[in-house]
């Protein structure tokens, strides 16, 4: 059971909180989240396939279904927990899970529901029927306080009360048997998806009430989800000239171009529709409900949600590099140096991007391979698909090894600055200008990551 937020990219304002030591380091530079530690026994639970699933067996689904049910949670939930896509022993996770506990203080679940965050860039929170909760990175990195997220969770938890996942299974079951009818409910000739999110919206409600926050901010999550709000855009065309290649006006893509990679009318207008009904629905219930005092968008301090927002947006950036999503990581560093215009790990990461970019563009695969099967929701990340799927081979090139080269200026004793210019400048001219770079790096990184491919670049000569 999914709750589907289709955000857009929200660059946030952290004026007020650059000067606390907390986000020092983001000004600075960022170090990926790491697994490490001992891995806490909830996450051994769901890889071992310990899991006990909690569901009223009134559906009148047989023993053996209900096993295939059970068998196919529990393989689903240890591959995502088994291929290292769940973090752990992190500040997300910390989080999370504080502000998760804090709306279940008085509940009778807070034994029964645990919370994870994942490394998905898809902005969406996922409920299973054993009630583990799943928030992606994705959906972290765009929510614009705590209040909204705590909707975002009570939605999760709402989903788990209702059972929702086991009922979607027994309406795919009854209407595989071709035995649905008017007199079961759960199995009506009819998408229940929308009946089960109206549902949880409303349960959600009553949750924050009870925590005290502030569930106006939940029809706000659905105004974002239709993106009706104001976009901050990128300036790609000054940040990648260099005085070896000048991104000018005519080379950028015109809307009828960039428009291509798009999602098609057909699918925005079916989310915007059901977003519409579910934000009606929500604005009429809260209308009914008399305002509160001490409702809070901040049960936490708020610069904790402000630092967690914070990594993980340089997580997306992260993990979409480690996923050769090369495009995606790229648009991300850029819509985080309008924050963070000085960081090193930003800067850096967009000169490995576009150097894996310029590679795929050499072996004319560019448009196989990228573009997010044309499912592009923002403007701005469609018009830097098409400038650089459009972008001539040998134009390409400048452009890379200029802004590598403009970047190597600042950040010429990072290893992985001086690899990346090392590679670069070997795909671009030849390997004979490149040698420098690498003695240098072999020099200074003997224990470095790619000490070994260095040393068999130099042999080669």
């Amino acid at each position: 059971m999914t709750i589907r937020f289709q955000l857009l990219i929200v660059v946030f304002c952290m004026s007020s909180f650059l000067s606390c030591p907390m986000f020092g380091q983001l000004i600075d530079d960022y170090s990926p989240i790491a697994l490490k530690g001992e891995v806490p026994a909830e996450f051994l639970k769901r890889i071992k396939n310990n899991v006990k699933l909690e569901y009223d067996n009134s559906l009148r689904i047989n023993s053996t279904q209900r096993k295939q049910f059970d068998i196919a949670t529990e393989h689903a939930l240890r591959k995502i927990f088994q291929n290292g896509n769940i973090y752990f022993n992190d500040p997300l996770t910390d989080y999370v899970r504080k502000v998760g506990d804090h709306i279940l203080y008085n509940s009778n679940l807070k034994n029964d529901i645990t919370f994870f965050v994942s490394r998905f860039n898809t902005p969406n929170a996922t409920t299973w029927q054993d009630g583990t909760i799943i928030i992606n990175i994705g959906l972290l990195a765009k929510l614009e306080n705590e209040a909204q997220l705590a909707f975002a969770l009570a939605h999760e938890v709402s989903h788990f009360i209702q059972q929702h996942p086991y009922l979607q299974y027994g309406r795919f079951v009854k209407k595989k048997e071709g035995t649905t009818t008017t007199n079961q409910p759960f199995v009506q000739n009819v998408d229940r998806t929308l009946i089960y999110e109206l549902e949880a919206d409303s349960i959600a409600v009553d949750l924050l009430s009870k925590a005290n926050y502030n569930y106006h901010e939940g029809s706000k999550v659905l105004r974002i989800l239709k993106g009706d709000y104001e976009k901050e855009s990128i300036d790609f065309m000054s940040y990648l000239s260099s005085d070896k290649f000048e991104v000018t006006q005519k080379l950028l893509c015109k809307p009828i171009s960039y428009r291509d990679y798009m999602e098609s009318d057909d699918v925005n207008q079916k989310a915007i529709l059901l977003t519409d009904i579910r934000q009606r629905r929500l604005i009429q219930r809260l209308s009914r409900i008399d305002i509160q005092p001490n409702l809070r968008l901040y049960i936490l301090p708020e610069r904790l949600f402000q630092k967690v927002k914070a990594i993980a947006h340089f997580e997306m950036v992260e993990q979409s590099f480690r996923a050769s999503n090369f495009l995606r990581s790229t648009y991300e560093a850029l819509v985080l140096l309008n924050t963070y215009p000085n960081n090193k790990y930003l800067n850096i990461k967009i000169c490995e991007n576009l150097y894996y970019l310029n590679s795929y563009n050499e072996m004319s695969i560019m448009n196989r391979i990228f573009f997010d099967q044309k499912r592009i929701e923002d403007n701005d990340y469609a018009d830097f698909c098409c400038f650089i799927n459009k972008m001539e081979q040998n134009d390409m090139r400048k452009m890379v090894s200029g802004l590598v080269k403009k970047q190597y200026q600042s950040y010429s004793s990072d290893e992985r600055m001086l690899i990346t210019m090392a590679k670069t400048i070997e795909a671009v001219y030849d390997m004979k200008y490149a040698k420098s770079y690498y003695e240098r790096y072999v020099k200074l990184f003997p224990e470095g990551e790619h000490f070994i491919s260095a040393m068999k670049k130099l042999e080669q000569l």
